[in-house]
């Protein structure tokens, strides 16, 4: 009788305790969005775009993306900003946050220019044009998602 009792206790008192549901898919994205804003404002722009680029690897959406180009550009990484950018758009990204995404990437074309940096997208010699970085980022999330669920990861193919 005591062990019953002393069982029903341990497991009233671990449900108390238990961590909540998993966060999905969407709210862990959203989370991470928000704390690369934090890092954005302490000038922490790397770490803020590793931030960004697990948001856009779990929910690809524009404002995440629109994000992730700021932070790259802070970077000064802007062959890559120029595609966080564009990825606004391929991602349905509404007409506001699209002119905003535009005007961004004019802006990091101009410094790029102005610093002497070659923005324009690399093509393989023998080819077709190499994985843009937007394909290198969803393959990373593809396959981390793989490996989390214990599947096979995909095969990477670029268009």
């Amino acid at each position: 009788m005591r062990t019953a009792l002393a069982l029903i206790a341990l497991a009233a008192l671990t449900s108390l305790t238990a961590p909540a549901a998993a966060e999905s898919q969407a709210d862990l994205a959203a989370r991470l969005n928000e704390e690369g804003k934090e890092l954005m404002l302490a000038s922490k722009f790397g770490e803020a775009t590793r931030k960004f680029r697990e948001a856009v690897a779990r929910v690809p959406e524009p404002k995440y993306f629109f994000n992730l180009c700021t932070s790259l550009f802070q970077e000064g990484r802007f062959a890559e900003a120029i595609v966080a950018c564009e990825a606004v758009a391929t991602s349905g990204g509404a007409p506001e946050l699209r002119a905003k995404a535009d005007k961004l990437a004019a802006k990091v074309r101009d410094e790029a220019r102005a610093q002497h940096v070659d923005v324009t997208p690399v093509t393989g010699s023998l080819g077709p044009p190499a994985c843009s970085v937007f394909a290198h980022v969803r393959f990373g999330a593809s396959v981390a998602i793989a490996a989390r669920l214990g599947l096979r990861p995909p095969a990477m193919t670029c268009r």
